[in-house]
C-alpha cells in the first residue's frame, strides 16, 4: 500500500523541538502514538513504542466476543465527511456504514414499557432541537462558572412551565443528560457550560458518524505494522537530559532517545502515574488538574448465529419516570454491522450502572430491557465482554471534557512540548478535536510533523 500525506489540519509546522531528531521514544500504543510513529518510520526516524498493556490501541479496543468483533473502546468515526480517519479507512480499503442508532429508536420505562410513538417524538424533538437552540445562550443568563447540569434544569422547567408533565419532564430531563454525558463522558453537573461541547473543529456528515467494519483495531493494525512496539512495558519514569531523554520502566530497564513522546491519557497524567525529571511546569499541572476526564462504559452480549428476532430488536432509550439511573442507551448491532449482538451503554453520571455491580447482575438488568420491549423472544447470550474503563490503571477513565474552571486553553497548554524534547499527543492535547478518536490520531500526526519539521507525513503500511 503506498503510502499518502497527512496533516493536522494546517500546514503549520509546530515549533519549539530541540534538534536534531534521532531517537524518538513514543510511551502509549494508541492511535496517537501509532499514528506519530508511523510517520517517524516513513521518514527514516527510529521509533521504539512502549505500552503497557499487553495490546496495542489504548482505548480503541475491539474484542473478540464470542466470535463477533465488538468494539469496547471507541466505536465511531464520528462526523466523516472530510475527517482523517475516513481516509485512512479508504487508504486501507476498510469499509465503513451509517451508525446513526436513533434512528427507529423507541423510548421505554422500565416500569410499564414502550412510551407512546408520538411522546417519544415530542421529548426527543424537545431535546435534539429545543434544547440545542438555548444552550448556547445560556452563558450569558446563568454565567460563566455554571455547569450543563444547571442548564438542563434550566431547560427543563421551562417546559413544566409550558405544560409538560413531572413525568415526561423527568424523562425530557434524562434525554438531554444523555446527549450531554455522551460528549463529555463527565457528569452534567462538571461539564462547563461555557465549553460545550469541548471540541473547536466540526467535520461534515452525520454527528454519530460510521462503524468501521471488523471494529477500530482495522485502523489501528496497521499503523503498527513493522514498528517497533513492546507491549507490557510499564513507564514509571521519564527524563529530559541535557542531551537527550531517559525513559525508565517499571521492569528497570531504560529507554534512551533525543525525544519522548508522551501520549497516555489525561486520567494517567491526573494519577501521576509517570514521574517526570524536572517535574511538569506548575501551569501545567494546574490544567491536569482543572480538567475533566469521565467515564464511558459498555456492556455486550452476543448471541447464537441463528435466526431470531433480533433484526426486530430496535435501539432503546430507557427513559424512567422516577429519573433513577438506568443503563443510557442500547444498541443492537444487527442491522450495523450484521453482528449477533447488543450493545449497552452506560456514562457520565450513570455509568456506575455497568461498573459497579457484578457482570451477571448488570447482563440481567440489560436482558431484562431488551425483553420489554423486543418484538420477539431474546434468548439467553452465549458471550458477554464489558469494558472496565475506569478500573483501568493505563486509562482511569474514558475521554476528556472541559469541567466547570478550566478553558480551550489548557487543552492547548497539554500539547505544547516542555524542554524541546518532552512531547505530548492524544486527544486531551488540544481543543479542536478533543475526546474523539481522529482528535488523538491528528495530534499524533501533529507531533510527527513537530519532530519531522515538516508540514505534512506519510502514513502507510510498512
Amino acid at each position: 500500500m503506498t503510502a499518502l500525506p497527512y496533516d493536522d489540519g494546517s500546514d503549520r509546522i509546530p515549533g519549539d523541538i530541540a534538534r536534531p531528531v534521532e531517537q524518538v521514544v513514543v510511551v502509549g500504543a494508541g492511535i496517537a502514538g501509532l499514528a506519530a510513529a508511523n510517520a517517524l518510520a516513513h521518514a527514516g526516524v527510529p521509533a521504539v513504542v512502549l505500552e503497557a498493556r499487553d495490546r496495542i490501541g489504548g482505548r480503541l479496543h475491539t474484542a473478540d466476543i464470542g466470535g463477533s468483533p465488538i468494539d469496547l473502546g471507541g466505536s465511531w468515526i464520528h462526523s466523516p465527511v472530510r475527517n482523517p480517519l475516513s481516509a485512512w479507512a479508504e487508504q486501507l480499503g476498510v469499509e465503513r456504514r451509517p451508525a446513526d442508532i436513533t434512528a427507529g429508536m423507541v423510548g421505554m420505562d422500565p416500569a410499564s414499557g414502550r412510551l407512546p410513538a408520538e411522546v417519544f417524538e415530542r421529548l426527543m424533538k424537545l431535546a435534539f432541537d429545543g434544547f440545542d437552540a438555548v444552550v448556547g445562550s445560556m452563558v450569558a443568563s446563568l454565567g460563566q462558572s455554571a455547569s450543563m447540569g444547571a442548564a438542563v434544569d434550566r431547560f427543563v422547567a421551562e417546559q413544566l412551565g409550558l405544560g409538560l408533565g413531572p413525568s415526561d419532564a423527568t424523562r425530557l430531563r434524562t434525554i438531554i443528560l444523555d446527549l450531554v454525558e455522551s460528549d463529555a463522558s463527565g457528569a452534567a453537573d462538571e461539564v462547563a457550560v461555557d465549553g460545550y461541547p469541548a471540541n473547536g473543529l466540526f467535520y461534515e456528515g452525520s454527528d454519530l458518524g460510521d462503524f468501521p467494519l471488523g471494529g477500530y483495531r482495522r485502523l489501528v493494525e496497521p499503523l503498527a505494522r513493522g514498528l517497533d512496539v513492546r507491549t507490557g512495558t510499564v513507564v514509571t519514569a521519564v527524563a529530559v537530559l541535557p542531551d537527550g531523554v531517559s525513559v525508565t520502566t517499571a521492569d528497570g530497564a531504560t529507554h534512551r532517545g533525543s525525544h519522548v513522546l508522551v501520549t497516555v491519557p489525561l486520567g494517567v497524567l491526573k494519577a501521576a502515574a509517570i514521574r517526570f525529571d524536572p517535574p511538569l511546569p506548575a501551569a501545567r499541572l494546574a490544567a491536569i488538574a482543572r480538567l475533566g476526564f469521565g467515564c464511558f462504559e459498555k456492556l455486550a452480549v452476543v448471541f447464537e448465529d441463528e435466526p431470531w428476532a433480533r433484526a426486530a430488536l430496535p435501539n432503546i432509550l430507557p427513559l424512567r419516570a422516577d429519573g433513577q439511573p438506568e443503563i443510557t442507551v442500547i444498541t443492537n448491532l444487527d442491522p450495523i454491522v450484521g453482528e449477533p449482538a447488543a450493545l449497552a451503554f452506560a456514562y457520565g453520571s450513570r455509568a456506575g450502572v455497568l461498573s459497579d455491580v457484578r457482570e451477571d447482575a448488570a447482563v440481567d438488568r440489560l436482558l431484562g430491557l431488551l425483553r420489554a420491549v423486543a418484538d420477539g423472544p431474546v434468548p439467553e447470550p452465549v458471550a458477554v465482554g464489558r469494558s472496565c474503563w475506569a478500573a483501568d490503571p493505563f486509562s482511569r477513565g474514558a475521554y476528556t471534557f472541559l469541567r466547570v474552571g478550566s478553558t480551550p486553553d489548557d487543552l492547548e497548554l497539554l500539547g505544547l512540548p516542555v524542554g524541546g524534547r518532552l512531547l505530548f499527543a492524544g486527544e486531551a492535547t488540544g481543543h479542536a478535536r478533543v475526546s474523539f478518536a481522529d482528535g488523538a490520531f491528528t495530534t499524533g500526526i501533529r507531533e510527527a510533523k513537530r519532530l519531522l519539521g515538516q508540514p505534512r507525513v506519510m502514513l502507510g503500511l510498512r
